[in-house]
Formats: structure tokens, sequence, C-alpha cells
């Protein structure tokens, strides 16, 4: 077996240990990356001083030349063909693992003809371990009676000693590499993965852990039956189902491939069956999306190690490869859509970094994967709340600390103040020492009250995930100020103070431009308590202006959580409320004060928008154009004050363009959304990075695309994209700025459509693809907002469209019927409010326009496919024309809705001719 030459470097003797064989194979693999002047340097400098193991190492890269330069040091430890092992000779090499190399052989003593797979030892891998191993994997084949698993047909030792294994070839292709030749479908590929799952648990019950699971060592016939090969690294659970060389017990890393080992085994901690189970989770999500869960492409091994031990996979569904969905037989979107949900979370619960959080073991894991095949419900589960918070503080342990004792220090401190101002205020006030003092400390409660709400809004926020165990003492908090609300009596400072500070902790639990809770019902409740507070404080100083804009913003902020909460008539209610006690101010103190012209506007552009969801057209410019009367009053009395608050009238000229398109005046539009443009670029130059005035550019420029677009101008492409490019910029600069994400979806789902509407079919795919995809995300993190669903629904509806665009009907049909689904599934067609009665009967219309297709589409002799198409087309027009006329008969939904009824009717004819 010796192919060395006479002249030629030698071959290391096998002398190496597990550990040095693992250094010499990074340093080989690292070196190919590396000019070939360089090498030699390369593997001396990662290699250090042991002169051994470099000399060894130096001998493998010597025998890298030109010659052979397609086969690595390791593969050519072995000739290629002619060597004659016991009764057997190698025809040619078929590949190389771990420990050895395989070759396709036949038998020479005339015994009987057949082709198969001869596993050798390598000759410069003979140590005493490896060779134990060996032969232990021949034991272990030998018990091993399964369809799915390549049989062991022979067993020997060569003439100098190194055992072999003779298997039964497998003539296929790995299972990814078939798959993706065979194009089968998510199903099928499923289906095939099952297959391979039963066979890895027959090696279980026969207590024996593969170790080593991925697509070169499942080859899948020509038959379809995938066959599980290589079981060089397994573990045998029960020495005692072995020979008496017994059961090596330690991993030998440089036989682990990166890719699908799980972390205890990188890290040469013990295994187990969910060693396995990781790497079937791995294999799956292979299969699904064409995408590794992690990527560890160059990377050294200790960062290998780090991201597998730290980094948690996407779901499957949101990393799908750019081919993936033609290898597979659909569209990108189709493919996400059936790996999304119970596939994702399969894939994800076996991938889970503590072995006890998998799956119990691969027979629990076949199981679901039949519940899943068989349409029921599957065991997978997501990860807790608890969990993840628990796991994102282990990996931010010092900031959280930090900023939770920072909080539990000021909130302690709060407590004993309370306590101490509860005792002396109770004492006899007469007595002017104890009522200074206790003055003192009332002091003390509010600045430290003040503090520890900051902090709950900086530190703590900032620091991703962690509010959620600032929850107890955020509920310290309310209590302390329930209590001081109530014994607050015509404080009117306290009262102030104590409203200023509900309002806060509002925002901590739902709303502004920051991370929060997502608890929109204790907000709604922190900022109804504070608007008790402020007009406790209103009452004792009716003329009180900076009390009065105090109520207005919250009143602005408890309208936003009603609107979030499908309130819509409530959102309007509290706003209405500010214009209610504004009417309390002389003309001359609405004309001249900026706290009253900032509250006017602000209550005005909110109830236009809000009018703008219930239909009213004619309602919602009344209250766009009271917004910037107001402004424009107050600059024509402030000439002085023109230059700095100029830009406030451009803010609320936005709202005017957008409640002068809904009324089917896109001239007016242009007119309102281009006056606001110099205004929002003054206010950019003079405040850079300023949240409102780069929203107001946002949404200034969706306005005046828009517009144009509605006009068939040029230059409602370029505002679309500096509207989606502006919103991006948001992001980078906070990722945590929940209205910049929203921005970033709605700025998508308007480019998109506009792309689809030109023709740009193309572009307008991955726009919309992307824009759907942030959409159902942040539909699945706020599932009660009312309005992150209708921005889902949008979304769905521009997607249908372009897939009537592309005439791909399944593709329309799955997303006109994701938002049937919603509405059917809350309230039928008796739906409050008119955007969604529009967006419904867009729906209604779009499923329509498909049966329409598929009934062009389908044959004269296919009569009952035809009555079919028709009927469901009829049944859905008639559905949407009912809601429009609703709309049409109230004179509301403007000109859109009249389109709409007239689409409907038309298509109704073409079906009756």
């Amino acid at each position: 077996m010796d192919d060395r030459s006479s002249d030629g470097p030698s071959i290391p003797d096998g002398s190496l240990s597990a550990d040095d064989w693992v250094r010499v194979r990074e340093a080989l693999e690292g070196a190919l990356d590396v000019s070939e002047s360089k090498r030699r340097a390369w593997v001396v400098d990662r290699l250090g001083g042991d002169v051994a193991i470099v000399e060894r190492a130096l001998d493998l890269l010597h025998l890298d030349d030109e010659s052979t330069s397609m086969r690595t040091p390791l593969e050519r430890g072995l000739p290629d063909s002619g060597l004659s092992v016991g009764p057997w000779e190698t025809r040619r090499l078929l590949g190389t693992g771990g420990m050895g190399a395989v070759y396709l052989a036949s038998r020479v003593d005339g015994a009987f003809e057949r082709l198969v797979a001869l596993k050798l030892i390598r000759p410069h891998l003979g140590s005493d371990e490896v060779l134990a191993r060996f032969r232990r994997e021949r034991q272990v084949q030998a018990n091993l009676q399964h369809p799915g698993i390549a049989r062991m047909l022979d067993g020997g030792a060569a003439d100098d000693g190194s055992p072999y294994i003779v298997m039964e070839y497998v003539e296929g292709l790995p299972i990814d590499r078939y798959c993706d030749e065979y194009r089968l479908t998510v199903r099928e590929r499923v289906e095939q993965f099952r297959r391979v799952v039963d066979a890895v648990a027959h090696a279980h019950e026969q207590r024996i852990v593969h170790r080593d699971i991925k697509p070169s060592n499942i080859l899948v016939a020509s038959d379809g039956q995938p066959k599980l090969l290589d079981f060089g690294i397994a573990k045998v659970i029960d020495p005692e189902r072995v020979s008496t060389e017994g059961e090596v017990t330690r991993d030998v890393l440089g036989f682990v491939t990166p890719a699908y080992a799980s972390p205890e085994q990188y890290r040469g901690l013990p295994t187990t069956a969910a060693t396995d189970v990781y790497s079937l989770g791995v294999l799956l999500y292979r299969l699904l999306c064409g995408r590794p869960p992690l990527e560890f492409e160059g990377l050294s091994a200790a960062e290998i190690e780090r991201r597998l031990s730290r980094d948690e996979p996407v779901p499957p569904s949101e990393n799908v490869a750019d081919d993936a969905a033609e290898q597979r037989c659909t569209s990108m979107r189709g493919l996400r859509a059936a790996v999304r949900g119970d596939l994702d979370r399969i894939a994800l619960f076996c991938l889970r970094k503590e072995p006890q959080r998998r799956y119990g073991s691969v027979a629990a894991l076949r199981d679901d994967l039949d519940r899943y095949l068989g349409g029921l419900p599957v065991e997978a589960r997501r990860d807790t709340p608890a969990y993840r918070l628990l796991k994102f503080v282990e990996r931010h342990r010092a900031p959280v600390v930090a900023a939770g004792l920072a909080i539990i220090v000021l909130v302690v401190g709060l407590a004993h103040a309370m306590r101490q101002n509860a005792l002396l205020t109770r004492a006899n006030a007469s007595i002017a020492d104890q009522k200074s003092l206790a003055d003192r400390r009332l002091a003390s409660l509010r600045t430290l009250r003040q503090k520890s709400v900051e902090e709950l809004r900086s530190s703590v926020m900032d620091v991703p995930g962690a509010l959620a165990a600032s929850e107890r003492l955020l509920q310290v908090i309310r209590d302390s100020l329930d209590e001081e609300a109530e014994a607050a009596g015509g404080d009117e400072e306290l009262l102030v103070e104590i409203g200023r500070t509900y309002q806060a902790l509002g925002l901590i639990y739902f709303g502004g431009r920051d991370s929060h809770l997502g608890r929109s019902d204790d907000a709604r409740e922190c900022y109804e308590r504070a608007a008790e507070a402020l007009l406790r404080a209103h009452e004792l100083a009716p003329r009180d202006r900076q009390v009065f804009a105090a109520i207005a913003e919250v009143n602005d902020q408890l309208a936003a959580v009603c609107m979030e909460e499908d309130r819509v008539s409530d959102a309007c209610a509290s706003q209405l409320e500010t214009l209610k006690m504004l009417s309390g101010f002389t003309a001359e103190e609405r004309r001249k004060s900026l706290q009253l012209v900032y509250a006017a506007s602000l209550a005005n552009s909110s109830l236009s928008r809000y009018h703008q969801t219930l239909g009213n057209c004619e309602t919602t410019c009344e209250f766009a154009q009271a917004a910037v009367d107001a402004w424009t009053v107050f600059l024509e009395a402030n000439e002085d004050s023109a230059a700095f608050f100029g830009p406030q009238l451009a803010v609320v000229l936005i709202p005017l363009a957008n409640a002068h398109l809904a009324a089917g005046d896109a001239e007016s539009a242009l007119v309102h959304a281009t006056r606001a443009l110099p205004g929002l670029r003054e206010a950019k130059r003079m405040h850079p990075g300023q949240d409102v005035v780069g929203r107001s550019w946002i949404l200034a420029h969706r306005a005046l695309g828009n517009a144009l677009s509605e006009l068939g101008r040029d230059g409602a492409e370029e505002a679309y994209r500096e509207a989606l490019s502006a919103a991006r910029s948001s992001v980078e600069r906070d990722a945590n700025d929940v209205r910049a994400q929203r921005d970033v979806t709605i700025s998508l789902i308007t480019l998109g459509a506009y792309l689809r509407d030109t023709g740009r079919v193309e572009d307008a795919d991955a726009i919309l693809d992307e824009a759907l995809g942030r959409a159902r995300a942040d539909l699945n993190e706020q599932p009660a907002s009312a309005r992150a669903r209708r921005r889902a629904i949008r979304a769905e509806l521009e997607a249908g469209d372009l897939r009537l665009a592309q005439e791909d009907l399944l593709g329309a049909s799955e997303s006109f019927g994701a938002v049937l689904g919603r509405y059917d599934t809350e309230a039928g067609d008796s739906l409050p409010y008119h955007l969604d009665r529009a967006y419904l009967a867009r729906a209604l219309l779009g499923t329509a326009r498909v049966q329409a297709q598929e009934l062009q589409r389908s044959g004269a002799s296919d009569e009952p496919a035809r009555a079919r198409a028709y009927e469901r087309a009829v049944e859905a027009l008639d559905r949407a024309g009912a809601l429009l006329r609703v709309d049409v008969s109230a004179g509301i939904g403007g000109p859109s809705t009249a389109r709409q009824l007239e689409e409907v009717d038309e298509l109704r004819g073409r079906l009756e001719d």
C-alpha cells in the first residue's frame, strides 16, 4: 500500500494526535487560499514552533503539485485503482471521507460478480485511535439493517493489517443535488427527508448515533430511495452491542463537517442522539431554502465555534436562495409561503443550541414530520419570550445588569422617599420644620421618579429586548403615581408632573419612535391617567397654555393608540376634545400663541388622517385645511418667527395634499406637496437628523409621487425612490425607530405598485416581495395592531395585482385569498370602516379577475371547470358590488370607490357576454 516514491517527501506515518491533525488540516485548508509562493510561509506561521508538526504539514503540502492539483494532498495518499484488498480490486476512486478513501471495487476471486463500495483507511492516518474508529465503524455497520442505510457486505484486513469495509454500492446523487436536479417540490423534499429521518431513527434504536449527517453521506439511488452512508465517526451509546474492541469516547474534530456539526459536537463535548437531530435540522433547512442556517465561509475555528454557540438562525422562509424557487417548481413567494409556519418551526426546533431543548429523539422529529405531511398541528414550539429574554441577558449581561441596578436603586429610593413623605405629611402641619422637611422629601421624590423614568427610556431601552425585564419596575412607578395622583389635591405643579410621567410611561409601553413593549392596553391606561391629571391641572389654571399644550400632546398619543386598536371613533373623540378645549382661548391667543397653534395643527392633521380611514373625503379636506390655516395665521402674526417656524407649515401641507388626492383632486395635491418641499429642505439644512423633519421629508415625497402618478406625469418614480431612501437612512441611524421601519414598508409598497402599473414587472417583483415580507413580520410582532394588519393587507393586494400581471393565477389567488381570510375570520362583510370595505372589495374584485382568466384558459370541452369559474367570479363580484354601494350610497369613499364600482360592473358585463 505504500505508493511513495524514493525521492519524494515522506508521508506522515500516523503518529499525529487528533488535536494535531485538526491544526494540520486547518493550516492546509487555509493554504489553499494563498498564492503558491506563500503557502509554506503560511503553514509555518499557522503551526508555530512545533517542528515535528510543521514538517509533516509541509510534507503534505509538497505533494500538491500541478499534475494533481485537482485533488487534495490527503486524497493522494492512496492510488486511484488497481489496488488489491483481500478478494477485492479497486477500479476507481469514488471519494474520500474523514478517515478513509472509498473505491468502486469488484471481486477478483470469481466467487461472484458485483460492484461494491470499498472503504479503506488512508495510510497517513493510521494512528491507533483512528484504526480503532475504523474497526468500530465496521462493527456498527454490521448491526444496521434498514432500506435507508447502505448494507455492509464484507470486511476484513488488508495485507498490512489496515481494516476495510465493503458496502453496498449506491449509484446516486447527494440528496441536495438530487432534489435540485429533479426539481422536487417542498412537500416532495420533506417526504425524502422523512425517509432519511426514519433511517437515522433505526440507527438510534440500535443505540448508534451517526454524528456526520450531511448531503454527501446521503445518496439517492435511481429508484428514489435515499441511503445513509459513512458511520465512520458514529458513537455507540451501548458498548455492549459492539465487539470487545470497545468504545472510543473522544471526538476527533478533524473528521467533523462544521456546517453540519452541532454546537456541543464542535466544542468537543459529549454527544447524544440530539447531535443527529441538530444535523438533520441543518439538512432540512438546506433542502427547504437552499442556504445553510449559518454561514462559516472564511471563518477560523474559534469564529465558527462562536457562531455556532451564539448566533441564532433566521427561519428558512426568510433565508431563501435566489435560485431556490425555480428548483422547487414554484415562485419565490410561493416557496416562502410553503415553508413559513410549520416547516420553519420544525427546522428551528432541531437547531436549538441546547441539546435538551431540541426534539427529544429522532423518532419525535419523524412523528412531527408525519403530522405535517398529514395536515395535523405539529409539536415544534417557538421559543418563549422568557427564554429569549434569558438568552438576551446572557449575551448582554453587563449593560442589562448595569441598567437594571440603576433602576432598582432609583425605585428603592423612590419608595423610601414616598414612605417618608407620607409619614411627614400626616404629621402636624403647623410645625414649620416638619413641613419644610416634607417639602424637601417631596422634591426628592419627584427628582427620583423623573430619573427612574428617564433611565427606563434611555439606558434600558437602548439595549434591545432588555425592557421586558423592567416591567415590574414600571408597575412600581405606576402604583406610586396612582397614590400620588389621588393625594395631589389642588397642587397644579404636581398634577402636571404626574401627567407628564404617566405620558412617559405610555411611550414606554407603546408609542413614539423608539422601541417599546408593544402593549397598547397599558399605554392607553397610562395616557388616560395622564389626561385625567392634566385636566385637573387645567381646571386649576384654565389659561395656562403649557398645561393645555401638554393635554393636546397626550390626547394625540392616546388617539394613536386607539388607531392601533382599530377604535377610530375613540381616536377622533380624543382629538375633538382638544379642539373643544381650544375654543376656550380667545382668537388673539390662538393667533399668536405657539403652544395653541401647535395643538390646533396636531389635532386637525390627525383628524384629517382618521377621517380618511372613514372615507369622509370632504371632512378630511376640511380638517387638513384647518391645520394649514392655523400655521398660516400664526406666521402672519409673528413675522419674526417665520424663518424658524416656517417648516411647520410644510409639515401640515402633507396631510392636505393626501386629502385632496383622496377627494380626486390630484392637481391640488401636487400643488400642496410641491409647496411643502422647500420648507422641509430648509428644515433639513437647519436641523439635520431631526426626527420630525426627516419623517415629513419621507411623507412629502410619497405624497408627491402619488400625485404625479395619478396625473401620469414624470417624476413619480424619483419621488417614491427618494422616500424609500430617506426611510432606509432613518432605520440605519436608529434600528429601534419603529416609525421609520413602518415608513420603509409603506415606501416599498407604493414604489412597487407604481413599477407594476408602469410595466416594470420584474423590478416590482423584488420590491413588493420585500414589502410583503416586512409587513408580515411586523404583523407577527404586533398581531393586535390594526395599522400593522392594514399594511399587511395592502401589501398582499399589491402583490396579488402583480401576480395577475405576471399571469401567475395561483400566486394571485393566494394573495387575494389571504386578504379575504383576514376579513372573513374577523367580521365577514360587516365592516365599520370605509378603508376596510375598500380593501375587501379590492380583494374580491381581484378574485373575480383570477376566475375570469381561469374561464378564458378553460377549454370549451371542460364545461364543469368553466361553470365553477363563472360562479366564483360572479359571487365575488356580487359581494364587492354590495360593499362598494354601501359607501357610494353614504357619499363616502370619493372617486376611488366609484372607480372600483365601475370596474366591478364592467367585469360583470364581460362575464355575461
